[in-house]
């Protein structure tokens, strides 16, 4: 809306121009030509930005109608691929016709994993002992 409010004041600010040359014809004899072209222009320039607007109301219904269809496709699709996958079984290699990853079961490691060490972590430094410290045993 911002860019069509810049376009029309622009093409109004012609209308004034014409104006100011058509109120003083014996002084502006050498820009009537201009006048005439400009005129033109204005009734053109009129003439698409209605054309414009009318686009883009169509551009909005056709864009409110094409989310719609979009919502009743997918929902549509997920119904079928639903259907298909307690017909045929989650696992069946079938499932790739309809655009789905079969199960094929979870995958469990094997290797066991090592700590990572941290790169941000403090040295390890022994604390000195001192008398008061406890015992690392238990009595």
């Amino acid at each position: 809306m911002a860019i069509e409010r810049r376009y029309m004041n622009r093409i109004n600010g012609w209308s004034q121009v014409s104006a100011g040359v058509n109120a003083n014809p014996a002084e502006t004899k050498h820009l009537q030509p201009g006048t005439v072209r400009l005129e033109g222009l204005h009734t053109r320039a009129t003439d698409l930005s209605k054309q414009q607007a009318a686009l883009t109301t169509a551009k909005q219904e056709v864009t409110k109608e094409l989310r719609q269809v979009l919502r009743e496709g997918d929902a549509l699709a997920d119904f079928i691929r639903t259907g298909a996958r307690a017909h045929f079984g989650k696992e069946s290699e079938k499932m790739l016709e309809f655009g789905m990853q079969p199960f094929r079961g979870l995958k469990t490691e094997t290797k066991e994993r090592k700590p990572r060490a941290r790169k941000n972590a403090a040295p390890e430094t022994s604390a000195p002992a001192t008398e008061t410290s406890a015992p690392d045993t238990v009595k």
